[in-house]
């Protein structure tokens, strides 16, 4: 009969132990889902953003990425200029701004868990160019352009140029001068220039590390950059353009199937060249055969290009490839392997094909 107690004793004993070590498997694995429910919950937030309000600087592209892995419970803008700008908002801006040494705006601070959300810093500035220095609150980075036109139709437009810097992320401030008033203001002393169209850009370029050191070669002594063209240009003090190359085509009427010898206007445009007056003479012409006499010359149809071209001087290294320069300044196109294989000419009159590029 004593068997039985001791067997109840056995068996309660059993009960609580199965129950405690039930409760505490509960506990471990409650505690298992709130752990992992604390990590996957995102950090919480609260965002003061210090906006300079400059209209050229590019936002923070750093908030956008922080609202998608944080829960933001709070954003708040401090504006420091403009439209909504307050004595308050400046005021809190300044004090954030000497509490983090913050130096570029516009600029982000955080509070919050920033452990959890991985964050090292709580402070984000722009990297960007154009920026605002936060201490003496002016832009950096948006670059003056003056452009000083000309009145030559022919000449270079730097419209080309200064999309290319606007490509290149250059914030740039453009201001047009009409040829009339560019000539007046170099007469006057405003500008230092001795060819028109003019490209002038100020030293603020400088911000921009990646672009600056390429266009040294134009940078003046005060920093600012100077661009002219080789030609042709209009001289500001005369209102003479110079640098208008006049073109001769020796044709071959004799050849149907010579090359179009007009294709050396259109090669010779790409390097910028602009063209005054324009004649074609056939190689059995009295004048054409004078030409080709005075000249030298054996393979038509060619060019023959007035001594102007000697002022393009990114043209003359490629020219003595295919061409000579005579002692009357003019310039005549010789070598045909310079069009491409397959080209037809007359050579001394009888019909050739360029079988080998000019290397």
């Amino acid at each position: 009969m004593r068997i039985l107690p001791l067997m109840a004793a056995l068996l309660l004993a059993l009960i609580v132990y199965d129950a405690t070590v039930s409760i505490s498997m509960s506990r471990t694995v409650d505690d298992a889902i709130v752990a992992t429910q604390e990590r996957s919950r995102p950090a919480q937030l609260q965002l003061t953003l210090i906006d300079p309000g400059c209209a050229d600087c590019p936002t923070l592209p750093d908030v956008a990425r922080i609202k998608q892995q944080a829960n933001v419970t709070q954003e708040t803008t401090l504006l420091m200029s403009g439209p909504g700008s307050t004595a308050e908002s400046i005021a809190q801006a300044r004090a954030l701004i000497d509490q983090h040494g913050i130096t570029r705006l516009p600029a982000m601070v955080m509070v919050g868990e920033l452990e959890k959300a991985k964050l090292q810093d709580p402070v984000v500035q722009t990297k960007a160019i154009p920026f605002v220095d936060a201490n003496a609150l002016t832009t950096v980075g948006v670059v003056r352009a003056v452009v000083l036109e000309s009145s030559c139709v022919q000449c270079f437009n730097y419209s080309s140029a200064l999309d290319a810097l606007r490509g290149s992320g250059v914030a740039l401030d453009i201001q047009h001068v009409a040829a009339p008033d560019a000539r007046a203001g170099i007469a006057a002393g405003q500008w230092n220039v001795t060819k028109l169209p003019a490209l002038l850009i100020d030293a603020s370029l400088s911000a921009y590390p990646d672009i600056a050191p390429n266009l040294a070669s134009q940078a003046r002594q005060d920093g600012s950059y100077l661009f002219t063209p080789d030609a042709p240009f209009e001289d500001p003090t005369t209102g003479e353009v110079q640098g208008l190359v006049n073109i001769t085509f020796i044709t071959a009427p004799a050849c149907a199937d010579c090359y179009d010898v007009s294709v050396h206007k259109g090669i010779l445009s790409r390097f910028g060249v602009g063209f005054g007056t324009e004649q074609s003479l056939s190689a059995q012409s009295d004048e054409g055969k004078a030409m080709l006499a005075r000249y030298g010359i054996t393979n038509v149809p060619t060019v023959i290009l007035s001594s102007e071209m000697g002022m393009y001087a990114n043209l003359i290294t490629v020219w003595q490839q295919v061409g000579t320069q005579e002692p009357d300044g003019s310039f005549i196109f010789r070598d045909m392997s310079g069009l491409g294989v397959g080209t037809t000419y007359l050579a001394n009159g009888t019909r050739s094909i360029v079988t080998e590029a000019a290397t």
